[in-house]
């Protein structure tokens, strides 16, 4: 009986110590569960408050352009974070938490980055459709015809402009002097009558090739237009940047870089910014499009330059056609070896072809700017408006350089709206968010860990 009872105790002792053991293991997988779920709930209100204080987006922006953008003041924003986080905290329960810090930083995230305001552009949803468009009209081929004129026109004209070159050195060397009463030429006694009439018509010759293919002389850019205050000026982004005018666009690096990212980003221009045809009389600039390709704070500036490029587009098309054209070079040929006999045959065929080509353009410029449409090149005829070939001169613009000053557009635009300073430095595209937690402990006096966890939240929050 004594040996039964000592057995007895020896099993309640080993009983006491396995439950002991097991309500330990319970209480530390309840907290480790507790703590998990805790974690998940601040990741979550997080999230939510994140999402939250993105809400506070700038409203003319982005009901004029779909862009966001939110205002950079960290403690403002900290203090907005804290206020949606703190009113998700609290509560009673196994994964009850409360706020101990909170921090918002906007650094990573300026207005001022052309880059992430070209992500927002790339994902705006009503690029879709133009996307689909660019795909059909192969925008890619038709600046790599483009391009290919360029070089068939180098190719064939270097030998000529250096004889064109020693002809100019010719006819300005002249043995004769204007009279001041009448604007005759007088000739020298020691320069033959064959001698002078040959260099009057070589002059006459590049007096032609000269206004054939001055851009200029094809007509004047549109009446009227504006000119951006000097004050609205200097707090622009391309000024905050460091980004002036654009003298060629060709020349600005755009051209190295065509794909997908500027080719929406210029679509996405010609669908929100005005231009020459289709002005905008209440912004702060008519020709929105032109200003972003070249600049310059007048309109009639940047539609001249655009009116320029226009031309020089049309200009080395033509001239393209004309030396791939060999009945056309033939006639040319015969024309110059006859009429023109003391030019060397290069430079005189190819001032022939460049006056032929350039009367063409400014004819097709005319009707460009009157609203019609002169194909490119003649697999695609549909392609050929005014906004097509602004389409060619944005693809050829340095991606970065047509986001900042598309930025100035825009902040010039939302500041008419809204009646307001709005400046894009002021603003930011996301930020990063830095949350601390605690958390109480149900069985601290068991487990030896204090009577509260501590644990943080780090997040980003962008506008995708």
């Amino acid at each position: 009986m004594k040996k039964l009872r000592q057995n007895d105790g020896f099993s309640t002792v080993y009983l006491v110590l396995i439950m002991s053991s097991l309500i330990f293991l319970i209480i530390i997988a309840y907290e480790a569960a507790a703590g998990n779920a805790a974690s998940a709930a601040a990741e979550n209100i997080c999230l939510t408050a994140g999402r939250s204080v993105l809400s506070e987006y700038q409203p003319q922006l982005y009901s004029r352009y779909g862009i966001f953008a939110l205002k950079a003041r960290d403690d403002d924003l900290s203090e907005i974070a804290s206020y949606y986080i703190g009113r998700s905290c609290g509560g009673r329960g196994v994964v009850a938490v409360s706020l101990t810090d909170c921090e918002v930083n906007t650094e990573r995230y300026p207005g001022l980055s052309a880059a992430a305001l070209s992500e927002q552009i790339n994902r705006l949803g009503m690029l879709c459709a133009a996307k689909a468009v660019l795909d059909e009209t192969d925008l890619a081929a038709l600046f790599g015809s483009l391009a290919d004129s360029e070089q068939v026109n180098s190719e064939k004209a270097s030998q000529s402009l250096r004889d064109l070159n020693s002809l100019k050195d010719y006819t300005d060397a002249e043995p004769a002097y204007e009279d001041p009463e009448t604007g005759e030429l007088i000739e020298e006694k020691s320069e033959s009558p064959e001698a002078a009439e040959t260099r009057r018509q070589a002059r006459r010759l590049l007096q032609d090739y000269k206004k054939a293919t001055d851009p200029d002389c094809a007509g004047e850019a549109p009446d009227g237009g504006k000119v951006l205050d000097r004050a609205a000026a200097g707090s622009l982004p391309t000024a905050d940047l460091g980004i002036g005018k654009t003298a060629s666009v060709l020349l600005s690096g755009g051209a190295l870089e065509i794909g997908g990212r500027s080719v929406l980003t210029g679509e996405y221009i010609l669908t929100v910014c005005s231009d020459a045809l289709g002005p905008n009389p209440e912004g702060a600039l008519s020709y929105e499009s032109e200003y972003i390709l070249y600049g310059s704070g007048s309109d009639r500036e940047n539609a001249a330059a655009a009116r320029r490029a226009v031309f020089g587009i049309r200009f080395a098309a033509n001239l393209a056609e004309i030396f791939a054209d060999p009945e056309k070079m033939s006639e040319l040929s015969s024309i110059a070896a006859s009429a023109f006999s003391f030019i060397p045959l290069p430079a005189a065929v190819f001032m022939l072809a460049s006056i032929d080509a350039g009367i063409r353009a400014g004819e097709e410029l005319s009707e460009i700017m009157d609203g019609g449409t002169v194909p490119l090149i003649k697999t695609v005829p549909s392609f050929g408006s005014y906004r097509d070939y602004l389409r060619i001169l944005l693809l050829a613009l340095d991606n970065d350089i047509k986001t900042a000053r598309l930025m100035d557009i825009m902040q010039l635009e939302v500041q008419r709206i809204s009646g307001r300073g709005f400046c894009f430095r002021d603003y930011a595209y996301g930020f990063e968010l830095h949350a601390e937690f605690d958390k109480p402990v149900r069985f601290s006096r068991f487990l030896d860990i204090g009577d509260r966890r501590h644990g943080e939240i780090n997040q980003i929050h962008t506008y995708r």
